[in-house]
């Protein structure tokens, strides 16, 4: 049976510090592997495994690496101690690795991720007396693995070697059927096949080693590995290489002849391990393989959790017990299993006297037990599928309890609403102990039976009451009190008691109590009725007006006032005016203004904000195109304004001339031909000079440039005579003017 209670633990597998561009701390094992093919010619393997989260290691000579700029691997091969060559990586060819666990019945945490990336190059290696070793070094290792000392500063070494039995006989290394681990469920048996095969049919001895220390935080990537031998990792406390995750006894294990990894985790992490194979021809070692990996010991959870809603959770010889107390001889089953789209079946069963009552429904509902007892049940979930869960049940029912309660007030008068509790127990009338009044406003009173409360504001209250007796159980009551009564004063506030027509004048309703619940009907005194709590109404007529207000409770209660004489309307003039012309121009920008206003005693006026008026019939200058806006306000002998707003358009006339000749001689007087007049709102202006050839000798778009007869006013002189001017241009109203002349060339 699952616990209920389980601790989850999200594994850091993302965590990283980085002190250059080379370093990564995602770097979590690697392995390399060769095969013989014959005429000394060997293909070499290399598996480096990062995580692969947010941040994570850029695997070396990954051209699509974006954490930063990829360091060119290389692969180093020594005889002994001496470098036989260096081998340049190429990119690697990159696979993602899913999380799989031996149990079918659990589901990893779903937040880890490996990716392995694998390099493949041929090499030919000539056939010594000596071991052939080749190694790769990278650091550095998450600094938040348990086992060994300063994870986060070193790296590791991925190495194999070709012993001269090897050579000889063209031997390959084993190679691991499956990747490694991803992730291992704590307190569940790791339960991993990490056997291997061998081409050669050589016989395999599985061991627990130890990982090798390469490459460092000042060295993250060494241009070439460093020769054996290599140091192992400082394992501390009490890991060692036999024993490098925290595990129950016997501890983590590998069987030497199967490469079975068993044993069950107790602590949440991550840990290096190394995991070695020994080939064996004949009973002569040929050759050893060795794995380097990060071992992940995170919290898996069940598919199917049997759970119920429990008073409280009780262990009894090493059971998990779900304690429920009923509060009277009938009650409710609340099943809370997980996860229920991996529940196909649920059945409940309880012991009673009389036999045993069975339920399949997802909860056990309107349980009735013949007696205050104890009584033992069950709930079954997935019964004769693989995962399935149990939860054992203990239900104590207990004497009955009762809530009850009473209130009583005036639903028209404003007073103290009386409340009463009538709560019974089965035990006696003083087993109850406790009782909590929820009043439905926000305020609570505490163990009074009987007592007075005043509200401060109106409304339907869901009123609780919950009381609890010498068993500690638990009940509640609730009622709703509907406490809408009127105040004996209607008080009112007008925005205003006097303005000028046409005002809008909000009433606020200041009555004590009311809300938007009760029924309020309004006469403004102009004929006019509106309803709401506290209404808007324009008054459009000058008058004196009364105001009556009537009020309806929720409850049916009347109540009516009256104010006489309350809002005053004054009487607002009429501003108006007219002007002459309508239509003026640049050339011609007198307007005159003629007020025709009503009932207006001050007139203030106000052109475009290019100057004001206080005369009756003023007259201004408009000097700016377009429209003008022209603002009239007025006020009344009652002080009482109104305004108008009317636009003058001024024209901007056009007026443009060509002279009939210029004499381009440089003296300084008439030398260049150009047009005048009042050309500014022209647009797409183009001046165009011909002459009886009909050669364009002369063309601008620009209204201040002549011409200074020479041919574009840069090349030779154009000879006396008469030429031909054509110049077009746009009005501000989008129309288009040609204007033809002649012009007499004379020097």
């Amino acid at each position: 049976m699952n616990l209920k209670c389980l601790k989850i633990l999200l594994l850091l597998l993302g965590l990283s510090i980085s002190h250059s561009t080379l370093l990564a701390t995602h770097i979590i094992g690697g392995e390399i592997l060769y095969e013989c093919l014959g005429n000394e010619m060997y293909e070499i393997t290399m598996k480096v495994y990062r995580d692969c989260a947010t941040g994570q290691a850029c695997f070396d000579s990954d051209p699509d690496c974006t954490q930063h700029t990829p360091f060119i691997g290389s692969v180093s091969i020594f005889r002994g101690q001496t470098l036989e060559t260096t081998v340049v990586l190429d990119p690697p060819t990159i696979i993602e690795i899913e999380a799989k666990i031996s149990n079918p019945c659990l589901r990893p945490p779903s937040n880890v991720c490996v990716e392995e990336g694998v390099y493949t190059f041929r090499i030919r290696l000539a056939a010594i007396d000596e071991a052939y070793t080749i190694s790769y070094q990278r650091c550095c290792r998450n600094r938040t693995i348990l086992n060994i000392r300063a994870p986060g500063t070193i790296g590791g070494t991925y190495t194999t070697t070709i012993t001269p039995l090897a050579q000889a006989a063209c031997n390959s290394s084993p190679e691991f059927i499956d990747f490694p681990p991803i992730i291992i469920c704590n307190n569940e048996d790791i339960n991993f096949d990490h056997s291997a095969t061998d081409i050669d049919g050589d016989s395999l001895v599985y061991s627990l080693c130890t990982p090798f220390v390469g490459a460092n935080t000042s060295n993250p990537a060494p241009e070439r590995a460093e020769p054996p031998p290599y140091d192992g990792v400082d394992y501390i406390g009490n890991f060692s290489i036999t024993n490098p995750v925290l595990a129950e006894r016997p501890g983590m294990r590998i069987d030497a002849a199967t490469g079975l990894i068993s044993g069950i985790p107790s602590l949440l992490g991550q840990y290096v391990v190394g995991v070695c194979v020994e080939a064996y021809q004949d009973g002569i070692l040929m050759n050893v393989i060795q794995r380097d990996f990060q071992f992940n010991v995170g919290q898996c959870f069940p598919l199917v959790q049997a759970d119920i809603e429990e008073t409280e959770l009780r262990v009894q010889n090493g059971q998990e017990i779900f304690y429920v107390r009923i509060c009277g001889t009938e009650g409710t089953l609340v099943n809370e299993s997980t996860e229920r789209v991996n529940i196909t079946n649920q059945n409940w069963a309880i012991d009673l006297p009389t036999g045993t009552i069975q339920s399949n429904r997802w909860d056990f509902e309107d349980v009735s037990f013949p007696d205050v007892g104890i009584y033992d049940g069950i709930l079954i979930l997935n019964e004769g599928f693989p995962c399935n869960d149990t939860a054992l049940i203990q239900i104590e029912v207990l004497p009955d309890l009762t809530p009850d309660f009473s209130f009583d007030y005036d639903t028209c008068e404003i007073e103290p609403v009386s409340f009463t509790d009538l709560s019974t127990s089965a035990i006696s009338p003083a087993a109850v102990t406790d009782w909590i009044w929820d009043l439905g406003n926000g305020d609570t009173i505490f163990n009074q039976q009987q007592f007075n409360y005043e509200y401060d504001t109106s409304g339907a209250f869901p009123v609780s009451l919950t009381v609890k007796d010498i068993n500690n159980c638990e009940e509640t009551s609730t009622q709703i009190v509907s406490y809408f009564p009127i105040s004996d004063e209607v008080l009112i506030s007008p925005s205003a008691d006097r303005g000028c027509e046409p005002v809008a004048i909000t009433f606020t309703n200041l009555s004590n109590l009311l809300s938007r619940e009760y029924t309020i009907d309004w006469d403004f005194g102009d004929g006019n009725t509106g309803r709401g709590l506290s209404p808007t109404h324009l008054y459009e007529t000058p008058g004196i007006y009364d105001i009556a207000v009537s009020i309806i409770s929720p409850d049916g209660c009347v109540t009516d006032t009256l104010w006489e004489e309350l809002i005053t309307v004054l009487q607002s003039p009429v501003a108006d005016f007219s002007f002459t012309p309508m239509i003026v121009s640049n050339f011609n920008p007198t307007v005159t203004f003629t007020d025709q206003s009503q009932n207006a005693r001050n007139l203030l006026w106000d052109f475009n904000g290019l100057g004001t008026s206080e005369e009756l019939n003023p007259s201004f200058d408009f000097l700016q195109s377009g429209l003008n806006p022209v603002l009239l306000e007025v006020t009344s002998d009652n002080s009482c304004t109104d305004t108008i707003l009317q636009y003058v358009e001024v024209l901007p006339e056009i007026r443009y001339t060509l002279p009939n000749a210029f004499t381009p001689n440089g003296d300084g007087t008439n030398d260049t031909f150009f047009g005048k007049g009042n050309i500014e709102d022209a647009t797409d202006f183009q001046m165009i000079v011909w002459n009886r050839y009909g050669e364009s000798i002369f063309e601008t778009n620009d209204p201040k440039l002549g011409w200074n007869g020479r041919k574009n006013n840069e090349g030779q002189l154009a000879p006396n005579g008469v030429y031909v001017v054509v110049v077009n241009f746009t009005n501000f109203r989008g129309e288009m003017f040609t204007q033809t002349g002649y012009v007499s060339l004379i020097r």
